[in-house]
């Protein structure tokens, strides 16, 4: 089976369900580098921890409602989040933007101003305000965005590293050579101040990832270097080995990814493949049967059972796992799903059923699969 396929019926139809409680923060950090639903999974899953700020939670889940198009939504947030701690100007920004998406500039305007107010020295608060202008509509409110990219620049001495985040959004579009830029010039500053960006990192990693590749991952070295406990930084790591075909180092390095409580199923069933592909097959088998435990009607993973106990010689054992994967109604199933099964009742002693198998496979590309017309007869003689 090729790769490309195996990992599409690996991941195809998986919810984003986090395996386990990590802090907030890789919610946050997912948010601000465009991973959407796996910030909203993580930010959902932590909100009661004790060491959750809410206040800061309720802002990203406002956001993402927003982003979503569900006011409503995003309205109940931001004022959760300002009810948690109302010095956190963030969710005023978040109301501000609510009233800017309704036509009420003057309503935006007072919000932004009172968020500003919370903390009149925050030059990252008055990124977030241009923020808000450009999510809303970066023509329209170009002169407000611009207006106060400058305001921070002054408040900052030109070294608030979320106003080159920010700059480097708004081009990459356009310029990506400037947008790269920007996102260096976030990344340094940052650590000026003894921080790390990891959106600036993977921004700035994602925009080198189709051309020089090498660098892209580079980049996430790095970011792994500077921050080995973040789930972004893991995961966007692993994912490029994978996207650029380095799949032991992709192996590798989701195997690292997997011991932090913030990873995915979807992560552990591309794993399970890995290892399948490096014939690591034992250990492809151990991680598809303990995703199986907590989702025993997982078809991708009764696939990888079946390939890897029939690699294994245990053709019971695959026997049963094909079972259940073919009982699926609806289900995706290759050519190579059925020859591996063909495989399997031959050594179960089933080579009429063998044969059905093989015909199954054959008619799905007869052009393709011409190699199986020798096995069919190969079975006829032996029958």
């Amino acid at each position: 089976m090729k790769l490309r396929t195996l990992f599409s019926l690996c991941l195809g139809g998986i919810a984003l369900t986090a395996l386990a409680q990590g802090g907030y923060q890789d919610g946050v950090d997912y948010y601000n580098a465009d991973r959407f639903e796996k910030a909203r999974t993580i930010l959902q899953k932590t909100l009661n921890d004790a060491s959750t700020n809410k206040a800061v939670s309720y802002f990203y889940l406002g956001s993402l409602d927003l982003r979503e198009g569900n006011i409503q939504g995003a309205q109940t947030n931001f004022n959760n989040g300002i009810a948690a701690d109302p010095d956190y100007g963030y969710n005023y920004v978040g109301l501000g933007e609510i009233a800017l998406k309704n036509g009420n500039k003057k309503e935006a305007e007072d919000q932004f101003k009172a968020a500003i107010n919370t903390n009149k020295k925050d030059a990252a608060l008055v990124a977030a305000v241009a923020r808000a202008y450009a999510n809303v509509d970066p023509v329209l409110y170009a002169k407000e965005i611009e207006k106060n990219i400058e305001k921070g620049m002054k408040m900052s001495k030109n070294k608030e590293p979320q106003i080159y985040v920010l700059q480097g959004d708004l081009a990459k579009n356009e310029d990506k050579g400037l947008a790269a830029g920007y996102y260096e010039q976030a990344i340094i500053y940052e650590e000026e101040s003894g921080n790390v960006n990891p959106e600036a990192y993977v921004k700035y990693s994602n925009l080198y990832n189709k051309v020089n590749s090498d660098f892209a991952i580079g980049k996430l070295v790095e970011l792994n270097e500077k921050l080995p406990t973040s789930a972004l930084a893991q995961s966007e790591l692993a994912e490029k080995y994978y996207d650029n075909n380095q799949l032991t180092r992709a192996a590798e390095q989701y195997g690292k990814y997997m011991k932090n409580p913030n990873h995915f199923q979807g992560d552990e069933q591309r794993y399970s493949g890995l290892l399948y592909f490096g014939k690591k097959y034992p250990e492809s088998l151990d991680v598809a049967q303990q995703i199986l435990t907590k989702d025993p009607n997982n078809e991708y993973m009764q696939r990888m059972v079946m390939l890897n106990k029939t690699a294994l010689g245990d053709y019971t054992g695959a026997d049963e796992a094909a079972k259940k994967l073919f009982s699926h109604e609806g289900a995706k199933f290759t050519a190579t799903d059925y020859i591996t099964y063909a495989d399997v009742l031959i050594h179960t002693g089933k080579p009429e059923e063998a044969v059905a198998a093989y015909e199954t496979a054959y008619n799905m590309n007869p052009e393709k699969n011409k190699q199986i017309l020798a096995d069919i007869s190969e079975l006829y003689n032996k029958l």
